[in-house]
């Protein structure tokens, strides 16, 4: 007998959920951090504060089976990620902000077939509000902001 027979896909399944749950709360929490962290403008005022708060409820429904040592690393990493940061342009921390936020949806959109409950389809629908405040900042984003 082969060793794939001793593999149970219904584990295996639950394994790829939880790392995708885990790649898609780092990234949302690094890009609610740098939310904090971007220079105040009052342009970036409120969708700034509309991105954040969706990534952070985002976060909180991705994260809802993940253990709390796992969610304190994912944290860690985030903060670390965050404080290695080598720009103080605006535009690209916005970016880059916006790129995480789309990574996540990623990770988290792989993930909804495998989750048992509905909380990754509601931090789906979070980070996509996230994505669309973000999307439309961008939009409006001059060089005179900088």
């Amino acid at each position: 007998m082969s060793a794939r027979a001793h593999i149970d896909p219904y584990l295996m399944r639950q394994d790829w959920r939880h790392d995708l749950e885990r790649v898609a709360y780092t990234l949302l929490e690094t890009a609610r951090i740098r939310c904090e962290r971007l220079p105040a403008r009052p342009i970036l005022e409120s969708r700034l504060r509309t991105a954040h708060r969706d990534l952070g409820l985002a976060g909180y429904y991705a994260c809802a089976d993940l253990d709390p040592q796992t969610r304190a690393e994912c944290l860690e990493i985030a903060q670390a990620e965050c404080d290695s940061s080598l720009s103080d342009d605006p535009r690209l921390i916005l970016a880059t902000i916006f790129d995480e936020a789309l990574t996540a949806c990623d990770s988290l959109a792989a993930a909804i077939p495998l989750a048992v409950g509905d909380h990754v389809d509601t931090a789906h629908m979070y980070v996509l509000a996230a994505c669309e405040a973000l999307d439309a900042q961008l939009d409006q984003f001059t060089p005179e902001l900088a």
